[in-house]
């Protein structure tokens, strides 16, 4: 074994060995040699060229991989070349023999490599040389390749300095490698630049710069694997194909993808400070891009590019930050969506698009939502324009790049506007308002923006054009039909309220700025001044607000004037004349800085001019007013007079006053201008009667009254102090003494300090305005007092005059706020006497009611006389936790006064209760017992007499139990119950049953019958309804209505149902069946009816309403003269009379003649049609029916004047009384109107009379009547009535009678004075 791998071993070593032995003999022999050969023979070709000489230390030579490496090559530069490139060494040239090339005969270079090669070239001889027309040719770039025998090149630590004299600029590269590699006919480079700069000689300014570039070319293609340039952080880089690179020379047709992240300020100083680029205007920002591009030429693009920049800044354009996606399209660039992120907001342009040629024409549809265009003009530089808005537009723009112009249609929403007179004065605002639409188009350029369109604020529309020009300033022009000033925020930095037509400008510049418009104001309010509607020309100039050619009208009331505004020096010029105004409606004016807590009016004249500051407390003015028909709170007056002179605010009022009658309250002092009061004043020569306060009490209340009163302090917080003095006073049919009060009023309280009636009432209460302000004082006392005078406030003024009554006690209470939940202290009673007649209540012993935080204790209180007592206790209850009781034994006829509604009331009665529960909502326990007692209501004809009934108290229910009644001639019979829910909620229910009754209801319809009713409801009036069948009667009733009836007195503390002047407690609603004949029997009809009929309304007023046929054979009465009815309907249909409607036919026989009747339509104002057979004219049937001939006969028959003036007489006596003349008179005018026959015992025959009267006031009723014929006489009565038992008569009659046989006719005047006693018994 060992043999033969010995054998194997020799047969590998013997050829190795010989190889060796031939390497060492080339390297020792042959390489020299052909070093020398090589040196001689480049030393040949440099002597032979003018370009450069080379030479080179010596060349070896690897055969076991197959190289030649030249080292320490130098080059000379020769003359034609020296100019250009500098002599430059290399320190190796490293080339690598194809070995497979090499054994067929062949040698090439695999590669070949160089190793730091420093080359200094000077550019300004190339850049010298002419440019080369000739064509780039690829196949003439291969026809060199092929003759290169070099596959790969490559150099390593290239360093280079490219240098420029004339531009003096250096490029120097100092870390660089070179790539090529040429194989299958396809050419790869690859070039690489680091460390390297480019450097400014001239400013020493140096930049850095990476290159990368990678290429491989065909015959056919140019494949761009990689273009990278880097200059500092901006990056550019190219990809892609070019197709048919022979076409570089017509254009480029191929697909590129770039990108590209570059700082704008960065770039744009590299140019500036190498010279290639000079650019006055800014530019900054970041711009990153990104795309690919698809070539048929410079001109024709297609494909997509994505920009992304940030804070892009162009002259005094600031473009913020923008997204855009951008399409090429041939010469055209579409962006599909940019979206552009300012400082003044976001903007979003889409369907954009650009044309690449110059002028750069675009499109654009423009939105944002939020865009701040004094954010843009600030961007832009412009900081001088006053004018602040935010909009969010929708707007369609085409325009140019080049020489920037853009013309815009938009629709835009707008985030508030302000314009100011001064840019830095945020004060000196001149309009601002809220949000707002415009419509309309504008233009803009380097220079200006122009606009003109239709602006919205809600529901004003305002039309609107203008120029702001970025040097002049700017005009803007606005019209309106109406501005609401709730959408203005402010004009002219004044409080402007209301509405306005307008048409009007605005014009100025960074430092001031004017407007002027012309106005018609509807409820306009100017820094608190009411100004109603107005028509003015409002302007501005330098500061002053003019309101010239002034013309309005505040309510009902014209004005006229002129008002200067110094908006600077806040003063204010000018004058206001109402020439026929009210007094309310001047107050208007002014009544948001003085307000006037109650209403004043009156019709008169007023002038105020005014000047200095605006501030009224500050400012001059005179006002001279004078009003009639004035009105001052409730009450009324004659005359008002008002002078005032201010001065620095101090406004002086002199020979003002207020006037009624007789009655004069006077005004004098100041209102001064820290805002104070300082006025007096006194009231002389009123009547309490004469007051429309007193009036509404509906009280008779007579007496003098005077007062004096001042009033100082803060306008906010006054003290009034009033002295009131009556000496006098007259309440009902009670006379009381003098009085004296005293009133301090303030902000937080009212003081009341009263000495009433001789000091038989004294008190002292103090009530805040505040619920919860401060302390309630509540001290009065009472000495021998007759508490009855308060009857009239009650309702109970008529029956006044019945009662005595005595009050002896005080009151020490108080509380810490209104509600008076915590009352404290003590109701004293020394004595007490309610006395009616034989009917007298005293206090037993003396009773007090004590109060402890709220809650109440009364001591047993008893009101004891003979054969009456009522008592009265409780135990610590309150108004929310009662815990009252009351029992008494008397006589319903005594309390009376407790029910005013009704004419009497009287009979026994035993009450014993507990009361519990709310005062709102009591709950009752225990029962009262009422026997052989009487009720009558007032205007109700029927009294209900020997009431028995049990009442049952049961928590918030009274039961009714077995009521029994005389009534109307029969007897009632009710059961039913009442609730007391909390005020004005009773419910109130009873079933009555009523027999045999015998009714006048309505007056003087008179039946008889049986009713079933119920008496029900919740509240006065309550209401009787159900049927009633009658069995007899006679309607004596007049057709046509009665008159009214006597009225309910009524109270101010009784609900309102109750302050009515004919309050009424009970209302009917009864429908009534005739079950029989029914008689109807007055003046005009005598006969019987029949049908159905309702009784509806409240009890003062009753009215019918039915239908009522009256049968066939009735008889009708025209004075003596009866008519049979041939038909007769009654239709009671009237609302708020009885008037029923009439159709009614009949007949007579007067004389010779046959007499026909046709009545129809409203009893009052029927229509009659009279006919006659023989025919008669109307006039002559008319005579014929009121004196039983016709006129022609009278002429005949009447022989002297007497007779005829007595006939006369009784004819309008009988038309007067059976016509509505007289009731109309009376309705019309309160007279009562009458012709009749009297007895004369001074004559001793009968006199014919006219007499009118009239009730005057309740206590007062007047007559006067005048005899007619040959001797007339008046008579005049006035009656007094003092109560209504007791009246006083004045009479006068004059007399006329013939004088003796040489004298004149003679008169004689008679007086006389009755006292008249009357008394109904029961």
């Amino acid at each position: 074994m060992e043999p033969i791998l010995r054998n194997k071993i020799w047969l590998f070593a013997t050829p190795i060995g010989i190889l060796f032995l031939i390497y060492a003999a080339l390297k020792m022999v042959v390489f020299p040699i052909v070093t020398d050969y090589a040196n001689e023979h480049l030393l040949k070709i440099s002597n032979s060229n003018e370009f450069a000489e080379i030479q080179f230390e010596k060349v070896d030579f690897e055969v076991f991989d197959p190289r030649v490496k030249v080292k320490n090559i130098k080059i000379k530069t020769k003359k034609a070349l020296s100019g250009i490139l500098k002599d430059f060494d290399i320190k190796e040239v490293d080339m690598k023999i194809n070995l497979f090339d090499l054994l067929i005969g062949k040698l090439n270079f695999n590669i070949l490599s160089v190793d730091e090669l420093k080359l200094d070239v000077e550019l300004d001889p190339i850049l010298d040389q002419p440019k080369s027309n000739s064509e780039f040719n690829i196949n003439q770039v291969y026809e060199v390749l092929n003759m290169v025998p070099i596959q790969r090149f490559k150099i390593d630590n290239l360093s280079l300095n490219l240098n420029s004299r004339r531009h003096q600029m250096n490029f120097k590269i100092n870390e660089s490698l070179i790539r090529t590699s040429y194989l299958d006919s396809k050419f790869l480079a690859r070039l690489n630049i680091k460390n390297s700069v480019i450097k400014n000689e001239k400013n020493q300014v140096t930049v850095p710069l990476e290159v990368n570039v990678n290429l491989l070319f065909s015959k056919a293609n140019l494949l761009v694997r990689e273009i990278q340039l880097k200059v500092k952080d901006n990056v550019a880089k190219v990809e892609g194909m070019i197709e048919d690179v022979n076409q570089l020379n017509s254009k480029i047709v191929g697909q590129m993808t770039v990108s590209a992240a570059t700082d704008l300020q960065e770039i744009k100083n590299i140019l500036e400070q190498f010279g290639i680029l000079s650019l006055k205007e800014k530019l900054e920002g970041k711009v990153t891009v990104g795309g690919n591009l698809a070539f048929r030429g410079l001109h024709s693009i297609d494909g997509n590019i994505n920009l992304n920049s940030e804070n892009i800044v162009f002259d005094k354009f600031d473009f913020g930050t923008a997204i855009i996606r951008s399409e090429f399209k041939k010469d055209r660039v579409k962006f599909s969506n940019i979206e552009l992120i300012h400082p003044a907001g976001k903007v979003t342009l889409s369907e954009s698009s650009i044309t690449l040629k110059e002028p750069h024409e675009f499109k654009a549809s423009v939105s944002s939502d939020r865009f701040d265009l004094q954010k843009l003009f600030l961007s832009l530089n412009l900081k001088e324009v006053p004018v602040f808005v935010a909009i969010s537009p929708k707007v369609e723009c085409e325009g140019a790049i080049k020489g920037f112009n853009v013309f815009c249609k938009a629709n835009i929403k707008g985030f508030g506007l302000k314009v100011q007179s001064e840019m830095r004065d945020p004060l000196s605002r001149i309009v601002e308002l809220g949000d707002f639409g415009v419509s309309g188009e504008f233009f803009s350029d380097l220079d200006k923006i122009a606009y003109k369109g239709v602006a919205t604020v809600n529901d004003n529309t305002v039309e609107s054009e203008g120029v702001v020009d970025y040097n002049k300033g700017f005009e803007i022009k606005f019209k309106s039909p109406k501005v609401d000033f709730k959408n203005v925020i402010s004009l002219a930095n004044l409080d402007f309220r209301g509405s306005l037509a307008i048409d009007g400008s605005t014009k100025g510049d960074s430092h001031a700025a004017t407007f002027a418009m012309k106005t018609l104001g509807t409820d306009f309010r100017l820094e608190k001044y009411n100004f109603g509607n107005l028509e003015t020309q409002l302007s501005y100039l330098d500061g002053t607000l003019t309101l010239g050619e002034l013309k309005g009208q505040i309510n009902e009331s014209k004005y006229t004037g002129h008002i200067d505004l110094n908006l600077r020096g806040s003063e204010i010029q000018g004058d206001i004349n109402f020439d026929a105004a009210k007094l309310k409606d001047i107050l208007t004016i002014t009544n948001d800085v003085v307000p006037i807590p109650f209403n004043i009016d009156g019709i008169g004249s007023a002038k105020v001019k005014m000047n200095g500051p605006l501030d009224f407390w500050k400012m001059n003015y005179n006002l001279a007013a004078a009003f009639k028909e004035v009105q001052v709170y409730t009450e009324h007056f004659n005359e008002l007079n008002i002078n005032i002179n201010a001065e620095k605010g101090t406004s002086v009022f002199t020979n003002s006053a207020l006037s009624k009658k007789n009655s004069r309250l006077s005004v004098e002092g100041t209102l001064n201008p820290d805002k104070t009061f300082n006025l007096k004043g006194t009231g002389q020569g009123f009547r309490l009667e004469e007051s429309d306060f007193v009036k509404s009490l509906s009280v008779p209340v007579f007496g003098d009254i005077g007062f004096s009163y001042t009033t100082r302090g803060p306008i906010n917080n006054p003290t009034l102090d009033v002295q009131i003095n009556s000496p006098e006073v007259l309440v009902g049919d009670k006379q009381l003494e003098g009085s004296d009060i005293k009133l301090s009023l303030d902000k937080e309280a009212m003081l009341w300090d009263m000495k009433l009636f001789n000091q038989k009432l004294n008190a002292r209460v103090r009530w805040p305005f505040e619920a919860n302000d401060s302390k309630v004082i509540l001290n009065t006392k009472f000495t021998n007092f007759d508490h009855t005078v308060l009857f009239p406030f009650i309702g109970a003024e008529s029956i006044q005059g019945d009662y005595v009554g005595n009050l002896t006690g005080e009151t020490a209470l108080t509380a810490s706020s209104t509600e008076l939940n915590d009352l404290d202290g003590k109701i004293t009673i020394d004595d007490l006497v309610i006395q009616r007649g034989n009917l007298k209540l005293n206090l037993a012993e003396k009773g007090t009611i004590q109060c402890n935080k709220g809650a109440f204790t009364i001591s047993e209180m008893k009101l004891v006389g003979p054969d009456n007592i009522i008592e009265l206790s409780g135990d610590d209850f309150t108004f929310d936790r009662l815990n009252v009781r009351i029992s008494a034994k008397s006589d319903l006829r005594i309390l009376h006064f407790l029910a005013p509604f009704l004419e009497e009331m009287s009979g026994p009665f035993e009450l014993g209760a507990r009361i519990s529960g709310q005062m709102k909502a009591p709950r009752i326990l225990g029962q009262a017992v009422v026997q052989d007692s009487y009720v009558k209501i007032k205007n109700f004809p029927h009294p209900f007499e020997k009431i028995n009934t049990t009442l049952v108290f049961s928590q918030s229910k009274i039961f009714v139990q077995n009521l029994k009644s005389s009534f109307a001639g029969g007897s009632m019979k009710a059961d039913g119950q009442i609730e007391i829910l909390g005020p004005k909620n009773v419910p109130l229910f009873l079933n009555i049953k009523a027999e045999n009754v015998n009714l006048n209801i309505p007056d003087k319809v008179r039946t008889s019958g049986n009713a079933n009713l119920v008496l029900s409801g919740k509240w006065f009036p309550f209401l009787i309804a159900g049927t009633y069948n009658i069995t007899g009667g006679i309607f004596e009733k007049e057709l046509g209505g009665d008159e009214t009836g006597p009225t309910t007195k009524q109270s101010i503390y009784l609900p309102k149902s109750l302050k009515e002047k004919a309050f009424d407690p009970i209302a009917l609603d009864i429908n009534v069946f005739l079950d029989t004949k029914y008689l109807v029997k007055n003046s005009l009809v005598d006969g019987y009816a029949n049908g159905n009929i309702q009784l509806r309304g409240p009890i003062s007023n009753i009215l019918l309403f039915g239908k009522i046929d009256l049968e066939k054979g009735t008889k009708l009465y025209f004075k003596d003269k009866v008519f049979d009815l041939q038909s007769g309907t009654l239709n009671f249909n009237n609302p708020t009379e009885i008037n029923p409607e009439v159709y009614v036919t009949a007949s007579a026989r007067v004389n010779d003649y046959d007499i026909s009747i046709l009545a129809q339509g409203p009893a009052k104002t029927a229509n009659i049609k009279m006919s006659s057979s023989p025919p008669l004219a109307e006039n002559e049937i008319i005579s014929l029916l009121a004196l039983g001939i016709t006129s022609s006969q009278l002429e005949q028959n009447v022989q002297s004047r007497a007779q005829a003036e007595q006939t006369g007489i009784e004819i309008g006596a009988q038309l007067l009384s059976q016509t509505g003349f007289s009731k109309g008179v009376k309705n019309t005018l309160g007279l009562d109107l009458q012709l009749v026959n009297q007895y004369d015992s001074n004559r001793n025959a009968n006199v014919s009379k006219a007499t009118v009267s009239r009730k005057i006031t309740n206590k007062i009723q007047a007559s006067a009547s005048r005899a007619l014929g040959t001797d007339p006489s008046t008579e005049v009565k006035i009656q007094y009535f003092f109560n209504n038992n007791v009246s006083a008569i004045g009479n006068w009659e004059g007399r006329e009678f013939e004088g003796t046989e040489n004298s004149d006719r003679q008169s004689q005047s008679v007086f006389g004075l009755d006292l008249e006693f009357k008394r109904e018994f029961r």
